[in-house]
């Protein structure tokens, strides 16, 4: 089998870091027949579900030539009983399927891999999985997710397996549970790329993405989410079916969470296990903690490592004392520990209900936090000896240049030229612009 890297082969020399360059399974099947959707009728001959049901496992679904906008559904779904199937569509905006909340539209009941190229996916309801459910994987390319509701977890999308979404976009979908926009069963992984994450809702945890063993995300985007607790998304400890969680480590790389929130806990991620977040920018965010909560489950261990990142404008709303836009908590019951590393990051312009906050909390880390060239303005704990905590002179977050929204450096910033890239890092979060420009490394995720 096949797999293709869909990112920069050398954005950066990241050593344990490699899986950074992600996989996924090409869309084009061996020796799969294709079989053509002829009409946008919802049953009969020549209609999408007839050719679902005459495919074998491993065909294509060809929904290119339908001459329609949309598909709908009359009250059920998709049922999709292959153990591998893929459904190649002409484009997001030129064809949907639509349940009209009646049903899910696509119910994979296989224990192989659904893939969806080139289509929306709107308006399903269902227990779990509002538009899609698969039993398996689930893999989606230039296609959208959209109004969909679970009445339990993963308001767009529910998968008891590993999901891909490239170039995807998981939008204003609602779970009563858990998983907003996403949520990946137990031992599996969610991997993003250029993907938007974007207004989903979850009355408990994860208004964006719920992963339940690991996270890869790359030039990828939260945004407005909401739920009670980790408004963006929420990361679980790993361990694959007795796999060593040695191998796992959640990443999330060049990407933008900003304007996500909860009622009661954290408004931006929450993480439970090893996390590397790599030239990316946290803005925004608003809860009790406000951009990142990183903690150590049971009897569980937590490294966190930031890279030349931005966390700046975060509104915490907690109690004074633990009121901060990250927070590194230390549980007594747990014989795990937490850890901490920084490098070239700016943590600054945080509030704690309105007024001047913590950017870091980190005085329950174990460990001394290990380090250098960060611009940090406020923080409890030790810091790294050479922190500065001036003002960075940030602009507003605004389109910058690349894929994803950035907070620039305005002149006279004192985060110019004192950073450092100790990752060897191409490009800044932007992508196509150099990570290091003129004596040295900017700090943070945007370079002057």
């Amino acid at each position: 089998m096949n797999l293709k890297c869909i990112c920069d082969t050398t954005p950066f020399a990241l050593g344990a870091l490699a899986t950074a360059c992600l996989l996924a399974l090409p869309f084009s099947a061996a020796q799969a027949a294709t079989i053509p959707v002829t009409n946008c009728n919802e049953s009969g001959a020549g209609s999408l579900r007839d050719a679902v049901a005459n495919a074998a496992s491993g065909d294509v679904i060809d929904l290119r030539q339908t001459n329609c906008n949309e598909i709908e559904l009359n009250g059920q779904a998709i049922n999709i009983t292959q153990k591998d199937l893929e459904l190649r569509g002409p484009g997001p905006f030129r064809l949907a399927l639509n349940a009209d909340t009646k049903s899910a539209v696509l119910n994979h009941s296989g224990s192989g891999t659904l893939k969806v190229f080139g289509l929306s996916i709107e308006l399903g309801r269902n227990e779990n999985g509002g538009c899609i459910y698969s039993n398996g994987q689930v893999n989606l390319e230039r296609s959208e997710v959209r109004h969909c509701q679970a009445n339990n977890d993963g308001g767009g999308i529910y998968s008891k397996y590993d999901t891909t979404l490239i170039n995807t976009s998981i939008l204003r979908n609602k779970a009563n549970n858990s998983g907003g926009g996403v949520a990946v069963e137990g031992y599996s992984n969610l991997t993003l790329h250029r993907s938007k994450i974007v207004s989903n809702v979850a009355k408990g945890t994860a208004g964006g993405t719920r992963v339940g063993s690991q996270l890869i995300a790359s030039y990828s985007l939260w945004q407005k989410n909401e739920a009670k607790d980790c408004g963006a998304a929420s990361l679980s400890a790993p361990g694959m079916f007795g796999a060593s969680k040695e191998n796992y480590r959640h990443l999330i790389l060049a990407s933008t969470v900003s304007d996500n929130q909860a009622t009661e806990g954290t408004g931006g991620v929450c993480n439970q296990y090893e996390l590397d977040v790599v030239n990316s920018t946290f803005s925004g965010n608003k809860g009790q903690i406000s951009a990142l909560y990183s903690f150590q489950g049971e009897n569980e261990s937590t490294t966190l490592n930031l890279s030349n990142s931005t966390f700046a404008f975060n509104e915490s709303t907690g109690a004074n004392n633990r009121c901060a836009a990250i927070l590194i908590p230390y549980y007594g019951t747990s014989s795990g520990y937490n850890k901490l590393n920084l490098d070239s990051n700016i943590l600054a312009n945080n509030t704690c209900n309105g007024a001047p906050g913590l950017d870091l909390d980190a005085q329950d880390v174990e460990e001394p936090v290990t380090g250098s060239h960060n611009l940090i303005a406020r923080a409890s704990g030790t810091m790294p000896s050479d922190t500065i905590t001036a003002d960075p002179k940030l602009a507003p977050l605004a389109d910058n240049g690349g894929i994803r929204q950035t907070h620039a450096l305005q002149a006279g910033s004192p985060a110019i030229d004192a950073g450092a890239n100790p990752l060897g890092l191409r490009w800044d979060q932007r992508w196509g612009q150099p990570r290091t420009k003129g004596a040295q490394t900017d700090i943070g995720a945007y370079e002057y």
